[in-house]
């Protein structure tokens, strides 16, 4: 049977042996294997920048100048400031042009209104909104049996666009167009019916929303100071989803700002 003593040298040269071991492990030159970098991928970048140009928009006031709408004009005026607060300052580049309901009158019959030289504000004009409030105030002398507010505007857009309008409507701009009248479009099919209106505008950018059509006139039902519904500016501006409004509010400001 073994004794104590045994057991603890038994014991010590365990230990010992264990030591040696453990030193001689960590004494053990590390051997490492050859280099083999990952290839990197090319480190040369180069950076490309595009130009975007600032948006572009043409807006077209057709106003009823008819002997019932002093009132109203002045209301677009005054409310003017509200419309074009969101392009002052901006990086648009704006258009803003007015014609007239009358078809008759050759002086009129889709040309921009002018005053001083001016057919239409941009940023450029020194006082756009009180030129704008020049431009927008009429009178009441147009034809008061035809207002023709959509063969106004097709005329002002399309068939004096390279003549008298030169200048004003760019095919690269997106488009709004604002009916204000109290009557009933009376333009009938010349030189453009409603069906072809429509379809004209559709057709008319790359992008249907590019174009915008918005109505302020006597709503379906009447107005206490409407003469009769504007069906057609409604419909046209229902193709579109423009911004609808009587003629008879009292008030602008909402509705052009809505506009704007």
């Amino acid at each position: 049977m073994m004794n104590t003593h045994a057991i603890i040298q038994t014991l010590i040269l365990t230990s010992v042996i264990a030591c040696t071991s453990e030193q001689n492990f960590h004494m053990q030159e590390k051997t490492w294997g050859e280099p083999n970098p990952p290839t990197l991928a090319d480190t040369e970048r180069s950076d490309r920048h595009v130009q975007v140009p600032p948006s572009a928009v043409d807006v077209l006031f057709v106003v009823d100048n008819s002997g019932s709408m002093r009132s109203e004009q002045e209301l677009l005026a005054s409310n003017f400031d509200r419309f074009i607060t969101y392009f002052i300052d901006s990086d648009t580049d704006w258009h803003v042009g007015v014609v007239s309901t009358d078809m008759v009158n050759p002086n009129e019959s889709g040309r921009l209104s002018t005053v001083d030289e001016i057919r239409y504000i941009d940023s450029a004009t020194p006082d756009p909104i009180t030129t704008f409030q020049d431009l927008a105030i009429l009178g009441t002398g147009g034809d008061m049996l035809n207002e023709s507010g959509r063969a106004a505007a097709f005329t002002a857009l399309e068939l004096l666009r390279n003549d008298y309008n030169q200048g004003f409507y760019r095919d690269y701009a997106t488009l709004a167009i604002i009916h204000i009248s109290d009557e009933e479009d009376q333009s009938g099919s010349q030189p453009i019916s409603l069906t072809e209106y429509i379809n004209w505008l559709d057709d008319l950018k790359i992008q249907s929303n590019d174009v915008s059509v918005s109505a302020i006139v006597t709503p379906e039902g009447g107005c206490p100071t409407g003469f009769s519904e504007g069906l057609d500016y409604l419909e046209v501006t229902r193709a579109f989803d423009g911004v609808e409004a009587s003629i008879c509010d009292e008030d602008w400001s909402e509705v052009m700002d809505e506009i704007g």
